[in-house]
């Protein structure tokens, strides 16, 4: 099966990821910190993700899912991003790098220091990525991935070593606040997540339909004085999935 479509069925049990969207892959003008849903002037936002344990119908938090904290320069670019474990050891980082104000590659490394993967970007005279290329440890193209964007849409094509492909195409509303992503696989499968957005600009409800498989997902939060949420839990059918914190510091 699709490796692509495999790794999103997989973001239905941990729907926080279901926001995730690699830097370069954006509407003309956003930076890092709008294109994350973030608001305000943005440092750097630690994450943690548990499961929930709602066996006594309240979402409480269970195991232990994920933490990564993103930093951001002022300007609102990525400038680096850790992935921790539980204990907060840390298992990779990864680094951009700008050249003319224009990213040129992302570098990921273990936590050994080792390089593992190494992103390179292609960026037109304003500064809008165009192509990019996903390579290993020693330089062995991954992938490669052609961006198109319309005026509330961004359209990224990956191609795989091996042939297979994968579309990811991202719609906004007038606001730059995300309401629809579509995956395409290889052999046409297809994931398809649209987004209602509060007056406030956060999701509060999103419908994933995939092969006639439906999922409805609600959220709940809680947020700072800069409306950046600090505590999201999710429900997928009704029953509470995951619960998300988040530390965020400011400039």
């Amino acid at each position: 099966m699709f490796r692509r479509i495999i790794f999103l069925i997989t973001l239905l049990q941990s729907s926080v990821l279901l926001f995730a969207q690699r830097p370069g892959i954006c509407l003309a003008g956003m930076n890092s910190r709008q294109v994350d849903q973030l608001f305000d002037d943005v440092k750097y936002v630690n994450t943690i993700t548990y499961e929930a344990d709602y066996s006594r119908h309240i979402a409480e938090k269970g195991s232990f899912i994920s933490a990564s904290t993103r930093y951001y320069f002022q300007n609102g670019e990525i400038d680096r991003e850790r992935i921790t474990d539980e204990q907060g050891q840390l298992l990779s980082l990864t680094i951009y790098q700008y050249r003319d104000n224009k990213i040129y590659v992302s570098t990921t490394y273990d936590a050994n220091d080792t390089r593992t993967l190494q992103t390179l970007y292609d960026c037109d005279s304003l500064g809008i990525c165009t192509f990019m290329r996903l390579t290993d440890a020693i330089a062995v193209t991954i992938s490669t991935t052609n961006i198109k964007r319309g005026d509330k849409w961004v359209e990224a094509k990956e191609r795989f070593h091996d042939g297979e492909m994968a579309t990811e195409r991202y719609t906004y509303d007038k606001n730059g606040r995300l309401i629809q992503k579509t995956t395409i696989g290889s052999s046409d499968q297809t994931i398809e997540t649209s987004y209602s957005i509060s007056k406030k600009g956060h999701p509060t409800k999103a419908h994933t339909k995939q092969n006639g498989d439906r999922k409805t997902i609600k959220y709940e939060y809680e947020f700072d004085s800069h409306n950046n949420w600090t505590k999201r839990i999710t429900y997928i059918d009704g029953i509470a999935k995951e619960i998300a914190t988040r530390e965020i510091s400011y400039y």
